[in-house]
């Protein structure tokens, strides 16, 4: 009896020697055969540069597994990307199944970690992505496919994947667009190597950002999805289970499935969020917006209700239809500190898009409705084939008091004052604008601003006396405004603007003309106001302001004193004529320096690799005195100037 336990004990013992030695010695022995195939992999497959600083092999941190790690993974682009950086990966972990080490079957991976991820993707004006690097197959590829070379290969038998702090930035050129996540984490759980299973995700990010065209739809948002799918691996379905979909404060219920055969995604999802506080709605409104939302004071409902449905296919230009419905019913927003608040607030929108014909597409915004110190404010809006021919339906009528507004929203050091009085109706197609049937348009109302200032830090105070504008189909009139800047300074501008409507709505060219006159304009006192720090310590290169090429615009001015610096000009006049991305100033006349002035000079950005700039100066009379004290450059160039009468 003795002596079998003795020989138990030495086998035991043995078999513990032996897992410390392979423990050891493994990392070894196999650490240059996998690092080889690590490499040989990623170089016959990409046209990209992969570097990394560091590897490791261990059997000891995944007892009974084996855990091999890159670090400091960069993919790097050529061509057209050279030197950006397409991804990099601070840590990147794989760990096997120890005994498939051994055999001849595959490298079994059970889990895959990725540490403090980057993506950097990037779409170039022409379509070109940063992320096709795949080397196109040969004919000695597909053999080697299709005849196994007895080589091991990676048998994937994940139960877990995950990405700890990732980032995304995605940048598309062509479509003039960019997003970008931070703080990104994913949790990926269950049994991923069998036909059918049910995965646990857990996502999260913060800093969600997505900007189209020069609108920025979220900014700094916060993310986070958690759901229990029933997966189809096999045919690549999913259908949602118990699920959240967070966005900032608002949580969304999500139900459906989505497909992928092949390369395209096939979507049938619905959402909604059962009737919530108006205060989550406003969580999606950037911060630059709404300032100090903490301490805000909210009340009302808000639901949302929509679907996605459709094939999403980047090959074929094809996008699901999706459709929301947004309802907000007696939202109110007041803030502690201040006296006055935002009251009644009803919204009643849908929003339709047609993935594959966009000319489907519908807006509509039935009710749009806020009071402001009992004083109501009411909008709509609708939009119909945007793309063949927008039909258009607008109104928007009541009173803004801007006093009433700083009491109720916090604006920081801006002061308002004033009264915005709006009346406005618009309807029907674009089309009748451009066969000019402007009886058939329906384009009417009026804007007044009344008593208006508009005060800010570092910049000019903005008075306007009155402001009348009137619109019909054909023009926007102003009638009048008298306004000053700063202390000395004052204009009174009239005219009207042509064809605006297709301008807004369409690419049609915006047509005007507006008249200037003013007493006394001193440009002293209005750039003095500006930040100095802007303009002394700037040794950025100046680069081409381009004239756009959809404005026909006239501009003709008059004024009685004009000072800039040391020149002080009386009885300026002049015209200013912007068409066809240029700009032409003619007969341009001032009395200055003891004589007169006469300017004609153009500007044309319609090459903008090589502007032109012309300009035809006739002085006369000047004196040489009064033109030494005023231009610091006569000064210098001619300081025997001085003494000349």
């Amino acid at each position: 009896m003795k002596k079998a336990l003795k020989v138990i004990t030495v086998i035991i013992a043995s078999l513990f020697l032996s897992v410390i030695a392979l423990a050891l010695i493994m990392p070894v022995a196999f650490r240059e055969k996998i690092k080889t195939k690590v490499e040989e992999a990623i170089s016959s497959k990409v046209n990209a540069d992969v570097s990394f600083s560091d590897y490791r092999l261990s059997l000891v941190k995944a007892f009974p597994n084996l855990k091999f790690s890159l670090n400091d993974l960069s993919v790097t682009g050529r061509g057209q990307f050279e030197n950006d950086t397409l991804a990099s990966v601070k840590s990147f972990s794989l760990v096997f199944n120890v005994l498939s080490v051994f055999g001849d079957k595959g490298y079994e991976v059970k889990s895959i970690v990725i540490d403090r991820p980057m993506l950097n993707a990037i779409v170039l004006s022409d379509g070109t992505a940063n992320w096709d690097i795949m080397k196109e197959s040969t004919e000695a590829d597909v053999t080697d496919t299709a005849e196994p070379t007895g080589e091991p290969s990676l048998d994937m038998q994940l139960r877990r994947f995950s990405i700890n702090d990732g980032r995304l930035i995605y940048t598309d050129r062509e479509a003039d667009m960019a997003a970008s996540v931070s703080d990104l984490d994913l949790g990926l759980s269950g049994n991923m190597a069998g036909m059918r299973t049910v995965l646990d995700l857990d996502l999260g990010a913060e800093g969600v950002s997505f900007i189209m065209g020069n609108t920025s739809y979220l900014t700094d948002a916060s993310l986070g999805f958690r759901a229990a799918m029933d997966a189809q691996l096999d045919s690549m379905k999913f259908t949602l289970n118990d699920n959240t979909l967070r966005i900032n404060d608002i949580a969304l219920n999500l139900s459906g499935w989505a497909s992928m055969p092949g390369d395209d995604i096939i979507l049938d999802m619905v959402f909604s969020t059962p009737e919530t506080s108006f205060r989550s709605l406003l969580s999606m409104v950037p911060a630059i917006y709404m300032k100090d939302f903490d301490g805000l004071n909210a009340s009302g409902t808000f639901l949302v209700d929509g679907y996605v449905r459709g094939t999403y296919s980047s090959a074929d230009s094809l996008m699901p239809d999706i459709g929301a419905i947004l309802k907000v019913s007696d939202g109110m927003i007041s803030y502690p500190d201040l006296p006055e608040k935002i009251t009644a607030i009803n919204i009643n929108g849908e929003v339709k898009t047609g993935g594959s014909d966009l000319d489907r597409s519908t807006v509509n915004v039935s009710a749009f409705h806020f009071e402001l110190a009992g004083s109501p404010f009411d909008m709509t809006f609708r939009l119909a084939t945007p793309v063949s021919d927008p039909s258009v339906a607008a109104t928007a009528r009541g009173k803004i008091d801007l006093a009433k507004l700083q009491q109720a929203l916090p604006l920081d050091s801006m002061s308002l004052n004033g009264l915005i009085d709006v009346g406005l109706d618009l309807e029907n197609r674009l089309s009748m604008l451009e066969t000019k049937k402007y009886d058939q348009f329906k384009a009417s109302g009026s804007m007044t601003l009344a008593d208006m200032s508009i005060e800010m830090p570092a910049l000019p105070a903005v008075r306007v006396g009155r402001a009348d504008f009137s619109f019909t189909p054909a023009f926007a009139e102003l009638k009048q405004m008298n306004m000053t800047m700063g202390e000395k300074s004052d204009a009174s501008l009239s005219g009207r603007l042509e064809n605006y409507i297709p301008y807004l709505f369409s690419d049609g060219v915006i047509k005007g003309s507006l008249a200037l006159s003013s007493d006394e304009i001193d440009l002293n006192e209005i750039l003095g106001m500006m930040p100095s720090d802007t303009i002394e310590n700037d040794t950025t290169a100046l680069s081409v302001i381009r004239v756009p090429d959809n404005i026909d615009f006239t501009f003709d001015a008059a004024v009685g004193k004009l000072t800039f610096n040391k020149l002080v000009a009386r009885d300026v006049s002049g015209n200013v004529r912007v068409k066809d991305g240029v700009v032409n100033i003619s007969n341009t006349g001032m009395k200055a320096l003891g004589g007169s002035l006469l300017v004609d000079a153009g500007y044309d950005t319609r090459d903008t690799l090589s502007p032109q700039v012309a300009a035809d100066v006739k002085i006369s009379s000047v004196g040489i005195r009064d033109a030494f004290n005023t231009f610091n450059i006569i000064q210098k160039l001619m300081p025997m100037a001085s003494g000349l009468g």
